[in-house]
């Protein structure tokens, strides 16, 4: 059904009533009694606009409201997700803290290795195993700290002490985080018999490159045939190259002593060696005693022998 107007509908009533009465006086009496009735509806129907824009207005209102808080919620989020990674990068890159005991410890280690003293640094590191897996564990979580005087170093570019393994410890010159310049690589072993591998001297790029030692030494009643055994020579990139010295001590304290030539860490058998069908192996004669050989077998002969396997990565 089509909606009147209040105007038209009160307009129709007029021109009936003044059809119906003709008079002058009808006319005015109508226009007195419908003019209020014009009014009021000229009021309910402002009233209804005024209410309806009102309702727009307050949708309009809820809307922005809504999305003024969606931007708050979403910069709050932003913001607690933003201080979780400050704080854990803060938590990641925080230096732990030694005890007094342990830097102690570090400290007559650092000592040993700096006077030479292999044999007492690989014997306190022994008795000392389960204070160093501690460290290396629980303390770094397996994380590459320089010691240096009582306090750690996250970043590795000075001289100092680093725990490689909880029995493998450098101590030297270190530069971008690696072994750079003269140092010492020091690993304790516990086998039938105490013993200590190292390798020391001039170090570029993390690996023995220049003059260098390698060796090992076992100690405290080794039956072994050799009780130590030394390499002394030029390395390049961990392997030895060119004129090197061998020399070995026995249990019973007895000096043997070869000078070799190797090239990238396999030997080169030269005028020098001699071979044996028999034992299918070569032979060098000690420079001091002949009939004291130094003896490697055809199938060994050309592996790189002599190399660092105290490796830094």
């Amino acid at each position: 059904m089509k909606k009147t107007s209040w105007k038209h509908m009160i307009k129709e009533l007029y021109e009936k009533a003044r059809r119906a009465v003709g008079s002058y006086r009808l006319q005015a009496a109508a226009c007195c009694v419908l003019c209020p009735l014009l009014a009021v509806g000229m009021i309910v129907w402002h009233r209804e606009n005024i209410a309806a824009e009102n309702q727009k207005k307050l949708y309009r209102f809820q809307q922005q409201m809504a999305a003024d808080m969606t931007v708050i919620r979403s910069g709050e989020a932003e913001a607690r997700i933003r201080q979780e990674i400050e704080e854990s990068v803060a938590a990641a890159w925080q230096v732990p803290e030694l005890s007094d005991i342990q830097k102690e410890l570090l400290d007559r280690i650092s000592e040993y290795i700096e006077t030479g003293e292999y044999e007492k640094a690989a014997e306190l590191m022994l008795d000392n195993e389960q204070q160093l897996w501690y460290i290396s564990h629980y303390v770094m979580k397996d994380e590459r700290y320089l010691y240096d005087g009582g306090k750690l170093y996250r970043d590795i570019d000075r001289a100092g002490l680093v725990l490689r393994k909880p029995l493998l410890v450098f101590y030297g010159d270190f530069a971008d985080g690696e072994p750079e310049g003269e140092c010492v690589a020091l690993q304790a072993v516990q086998m039938d018999v105490p013993r200590y591998d190292y390798a020391s001297g001039s170090w570029k790029n993390g690996k023995i490159d220049g003059m260098g030692e390698i060796g090992y030494c076992c100690y405290e009643g080794s039956e072994q045939e050799d009780r130590s055994v030394k390499k002394q020579g030029n390395f390049r990139h961990d392997r030895m190259d060119g004129q090197i010295t061998y020399e070995t001590v026995s249990a019973d304290g007895e000096t043997s002593v070869w000078n070799m030539t190797v090239e990238n860490g396999k030997l080169l058998l030269d005028g020098s060696w001699s071979y044996d069908e028999k034992k299918h192996a070569y032979q060098l004669p000690e420079e001091k005693n002949a009939g004291h050989a130094f003896v490697v077998s055809a199938d060994d002969a050309g592996e790189a022998r002599f190399q660092n396997l105290l490796k830094w990565d």
